[in-house]
């Protein structure tokens, strides 16, 4: 058996002798690279809505509920190749470019002067609007957590800040809004999308 890119494929075809979650996962996946390829053919005729530069939980979003949107997230990254992807996400010329960084460097360390000098450099684009990361249910992750998103506010005075209201009188993000304690579920996807629709 055979994993790639979420789909679960064997000798006999997809899903054999696999759970019933694991087929949804591979269908789940099927189906977002499906509106995916459309919506860069879309952009071929019209520019998409918005494209979005993330890691794995802006990813997990797929087409935040416009099939004419660009998510260019991709697992893993950190601030650095985020901001990376600027260059790419500007030649669709959409009407603005949501953005999300932070949780991987939280995780894995960060310099906050470099920080700084990326958030700054990526806020020139004038469409850009920022999402705040969100607090995992890990409070020492959550401070550092709350430190890059204050940096991110420093540094792009006068941009359109979104911030997802999931977290506990802890400042923990709540079970309801998580799968496993990090990436976001769908009703946390729901409140980004209409807090989108409301900028």
């Amino acid at each position: 058996m055979d994993r790639h890119r979420g789909v679960v494929v064997g000798d006999e075809g997809p899903c054999p002798d696999t759970s019933a979650s694991a087929c949804a996962r591979g269908d789940s996946h099927l189906r977002n690279t499906y509106r995916q390829t459309l919506a860069h053919w879309l952009t071929k005729v019209s520019p998409p809505p918005t494209v979005f530069i993330r890691d794995s939980i802006t990813a997990g979003g797929q087409w935040f509920d416009d099939v004419r949107n660009i998510n260019l997230a991709s697992n893993g990254l950190i601030t650095e190749q985020i901001a990376g992807l600027l260059k790419l996400a500007q030649a669709y010329r959409p009407k603005r470019i949501v953005i999300m960084a932070g949780t991987n460097d939280a995780t894995r360390g960060f310099d906050a002067d470099k920080l700084r000098g990326l958030w700054e450099t990526t806020c020139k684009e004038p469409t850009i609007v920022i999402t705040l990361a969100p607090p995992s249910t890990n409070v020492e992750t959550n401070r550092r957590i709350d430190q890059i998103n204050r940096i991110a506010m420093d540094s792009c005075p006068g941009k359109p800040v979104i911030t997802l209201d999931i977290g506990d009188e802890q400042g923990r993000l709540k079970p309801e809004f998580t799968v496993d304690g990090t990436h976001l579920g769908p009703k946390a996807y729901a409140q980004w999308v209409a807090r989108l629709k409301a900028l």
